[in-house]
Order: C-alpha cells, then sequence, then structure tokens
C-alpha cells in the first residue's frame, strides 16, 4: 500500500488537486474501476490543517462507491497520526482495527512530482486485510499467520494452540 501511496502523493496533479480541487480530477483519477484495481476501501486528501478536502468509500470487490468504513473518520479529524505529514519521512502506515475488520492504512505528504514542497495536504489511503494479504505476509515471515479481532471469541484452532502452550495446572 505505501508504494501505491507514494505514488499518488508525490504527483502534481494531486498536489494542484488540494491546491484547487476539480471534478475533472476525481472523474479522471478517482474514478470506481481505478480504485477497484488498487483494491482500496477508502480515499481521503485532507489540508495542511487536517480537514477533509475530499473523502470516499469503495466496495473494490463491487467496484463501486460505497460507506467509508465505520470509525475511520476519527482517524482522519486534525490532529490525529494520519492527517497530519510534512515531508515523506513523515509517513504513517500501518494497520488500523474498524468496525468491519482490519484495514491496511497509510498517509503521506502531497509533495510535487520531484518531492519538492511545501506539503499541500495529506493523502489517506485504506484497505481491507484481505486473505491474500495475509498468506503475503505468512509467506514473507515464513511464519503461519491468523489475523483476528482480540474483542471477539478465539477461533477454535487459537483455543487449541493457545491451551497447548499452557502448563500443567494454568488455565
Amino acid at each position: 500500500l505505501d508504494t501505491i501511496l507514494v505514488d499518488w502523493a508525490v504527483w502534481d496533479d494531486a498536489y494542484q488537486f488540494l491546491r484547487s480541487p476539480s471534478r475533472s480530477f476525481v472523474e479522471s483519477n478517482l474514478n470506481d474501476r481505478t480504485v477497484a484495481s488498487l483494491r482500496l476501501s477508502a480515499v481521503a486528501f485532507l489540508d495542511p490543517r487536517g480537514n477533509t478536502v475530499w473523502a470516499r468509500g469503495f466496495n473494490p470487490a463491487k467496484g463501486s462507491e460505497a460507506p467509508m468504513p465505520e470509525g475511520l473518520g476519527r482517524w482522519l479529524a486534525p490532529g490525529t497520526p494520519l492527517s497530519h505529514a510534512v515531508a515523506l519521512e513523515d509517513r504513517v502506515h500501518g494497520f488500523l482495527v474498524l468496525e468491519q475488520g482490519v484495514f491496511l492504512v497509510g498517509s503521506s505528504p502531497v509533495l510535487r512530482s520531484d518531492g519538492s514542497g511545501p506539503a499541500a495536504g495529506v493523502l489517506v489511503m485504506c484497505r481491507a486485510l484481505a486473505d491474500t494479504d495475509v498468506a503475503a505476509i505468512s509467506e514473507r515471515l515464513r511464519l503461519s499467520v491468523l489475523v483476528h479481532r482480540a474483542d471477539a471469541p478465539l477461533p477454535p484452532e487459537m483455543e487449541v494452540a493457545g491451551a497447548a502452550s499452557l502448563g500443567p495446572g494454568e488455565s
């Protein structure tokens, strides 16, 4: 996700869009087909103060606009880690647990194509963590990886593993 994020954020067209938002940029670059091909669940452009200039949710499986993932909005508010970046080194990327599940998320300052600033704002991209992503992480780590919400009951395979790791008399 970080590679796609930086490719879009360090781009004269995105820089100009934040300086002067236009329908033509959205129609040409943020259409359903393009966003679906990137497997994005949400895209947001924020101004330098962290206010939303443009944001949309998407359903990449259907290739169409959808509501923003529930709870993402509070992470896009001014003053949050995703809403403020002035240099490429300020990028934020990681996992975010929302109501619908686990998401890969990243934010980057929007700079000119040559990497110069000042930043016109911040670009945030969000992608639902799919089974294929977990498989890729497992392969890269050469470990079995299972992603599960900590606030939900354990799946059977984790209960067995957890019980096997306990010593006699431990619970």
